[in-house]
């Protein structure tokens, strides 16, 4: 799923940049901003959609499965609604590391993968699945990505580890939350949740790059595993296990563009942003969300998918007034592009062709022409 509106990045980055420059913070330093982004609690899918039923309503859609539509009528710009990912990687890297690991803020690449302060304070590190993922060998893995582009697998080897070692309980007060003004974004569970999500249908057999990536995956958990516990991971990692998440990912996955705040590469982008020139993003991460994952696509959305600051913190804003009742959509992808490369776009990446008003209208004028 498309994030649009790079600019909109761009602006909130020179911000925080002669910001914290005035203030003679690092950029990778922590604060009150910091605590209040990115420390976040697990909220399973069916609780979200209860907190959020004063705005939103899941309903069956004819043609589509099921959709969100607004309880009430919605003002632009209003919240609606703003979450944390349940998974989340970095673009697949074998040398260069510019995004935190654990939320997707970019920083300066260094060799290896690295954690900002934010995430360090949230005791990311302390998670067993974390320090599991950090103690395996994903080094065969990540060239596999690297090489096709795929960045999907490395969810999946996230998942593994938070499968083998689940999260331990919520703490709080321990992390601060009770200090804050407002609740913590909430995150979706993967380990309950992914499968509330729709999935592609792939007939068997699993293909063949699924398999070798299912593959690297396993050697890559051996290496951080001992003993009886590398052939239990190998039953309860299982190929079927594999092409299941990986169905899911394909169809719910966003890309989280960021912009680098270093120096030249962020007064490139801002340059070629008000020149009306094209505008290159750090990097595209990808990150699974429970909620969001349930929005329909329109090529002419009446959400606008934000990142604001510039990390995996997803939120959700009405881009015009919104009636009762109508349906809550966003775009999948962008929608800057002309009719024909949309629907080329959707099909190939989500199976079906749209037929929203705007897709009628331009295709009308187009078999005119």
């Amino acid at each position: 799923k498309f994030s649009p509106n790079l600019s909109t990045v761009i602006n909130i980055s020179l911000t925080l940049l002669l910001s914290k420059a005035q203030r003679g913070m690092t950029l990778r330093g922590s604060g009150r901003l910091a605590r209040r982004l990115f420390h976040t609690r697990i909220v399973p899918l069916e609780q979200q959609l209860e907190h959020a039923a004063t705005v939103l309503q899941l309903l069956q859609v004819p043609g589509q499965g099921r959709g969100l539509f607004a309880t009430q009528a919605i003002s632009q710009n209003t919240l609606i609604h703003r979450e944390a990912p349940m998974l989340c990687t970095p673009p697949p890297s074998l040398h260069q590391h510019a995004a935190c690991a654990g939320c997707l803020a970019p920083g300066s690449p260094i060799p290896t993968p690295w954690i900002c302060q934010a995430c360090r304070e949230a005791r990311l590190q302390g998670e067993p699945w974390w320090r599991l993922h950090a103690r395996c060998d994903w080094g065969p893995l990540q060239a596999l990505c690297s090489g096709s582009g795929d960045k999907f697998p490395l969810l999946m080897a996230r998942l593994a580890c938070m499968r083998l070692r689940p999260r331990g309980p919520e703490r709080g007060e321990e992390l601060g939350v009770g200090a804050l003004r407002s609740p913590p974004p909430a995150r979706g569970d993967p380990l309950s949740d992914l499968q509330h999500l729709c999935h592609a249908r792939v007939p068997p057999p699993p293909p063949e790059p699924w398999r070798e990536q299912h593959a690297a995956l396993l050697r890559g958990l051996a290496a951080g595993l001992a003993g009886k516990a590398t052939a239990v991971a190998c039953r309860a990692l299982d190929l079927a296990w594999y092409s299941d998440g990986m169905s899911r990912l394909h169809l719910n996955v966003f890309r989280v563009d960021t912009i680098s705040m270093h120096g030249a590469s962020l007064l490139q982008a801002a340059a070629a942003s008000l020149g009306g020139g094209p505008v290159a993003a750090l990097g595209a991460g990808s990150a699974l969300y429970a909620l969001a994952s349930l929005f329909n696509h329109s090529c002419d959305p009446c959400l606008d998918v934000q990142f604001p600051g510039n990390n995996a913190l997803l939120t959700l804003r009405a881009a015009r007034d919104v009636d009762a009742g109508e349906q809550l959509t966003i775009s999948y992808v962008d929608v800057g592009a002309g009719v024909t490369q949309r629907q080329r776009s959707l099909h190939h990446a989500y199976g079906f062709r749209c037929r929203c008003a705007r897709c009628v209208e331009e295709g009308a004028g187009s078999a005119g022409d």
